[in-house]
């Protein structure tokens, strides 16, 4: 996690530049999975709830070293696409982390709120696409 005083929480309501994230071949990867090691998630009255604390999914606002590599699946969120309310973009201000941007809570909510913000937001097929080609086998 990073330390908050080390964050800046950008008030958007639409991405101002576009954003990159790495993900498969169906979508930028949002998973509980990830949420689990990028978000602080307590228990409250037995339901898990991620924290609003500015840490959350990355994003880069460029392809970094690693996107380039030809075998990964990297996802463009394009500037302009819409940012629910619930979520914040927040800016990495460490030094050697320049570029580094993530969405993150911009309230305590159940991880199954915030997991299905990014199921919704994958959807928006105007603004978050693939950044590679899907070819039939064959040619076909």
């Amino acid at each position: 996690m990073i330390p908050f005083d080390l964050l800046l929480v950008l008030d958007l309501s639409a991405l101002n530049k576009d954003m990159f994230r790495m993900g498969n071949s169906t979508w930028p990867s949002f998973s509980r999975e990830r949420a689990k090691i990028d978000l602080l998630i307590l228990v409250i009255d037995g339901v898990e709830t991620v924290v609003a604390n500015g840490n959350g999914f990355s994003a880069f606002d460029h392809l970094t070293p690693l996107m380039k590599n030809p075998t990964k699946k990297v996802w463009k969120m394009k500037a302009g696409m819409e940012l629910d309310k619930r979520i914040r973009l927040v800016k990495d201000m460490r030094k050697g982390h320049e570029g580094h941007y993530m969405f993150a809570p911009a309230e305590n909510m159940p991880l199954d709120d915030f997991l299905q913000i990014f199921v919704d937001l994958a959807k928006d097929t105007a603004h978050c696409v693939p950044l590679f080609e899907t070819k039939a086998p064959h040619g076909k």
